[in-house]
């Protein structure tokens, strides 16, 4: 089997591209992680005021 990198280093610099390449990777992840907190966060408030509207309709 062969690697295109030969140490941890070489893997991390990418020939002087990995700042840019990691900064993607993380902004990547930044980006998702919000949006999967922000629909949560939404989905949580939305089935709260689902819930309020049901015990208003109950009395």
């Amino acid at each position: 089997m062969t690697f295109y990198f030969d140490s941890l280093h070489d893997f991390i610099y990418m020939d002087g591209h990995g700042l840019f390449v990691w900064l993607c990777y993380v902004m990547t992840i930044v980006v998702f992680g919000g949006l999967f907190i922000l629909s949560w966060m939404k989905k949580s408030a939305f089935i709260r005021k689902q819930a309020q509207v049901i015990r208003r309709e109950q009395q």
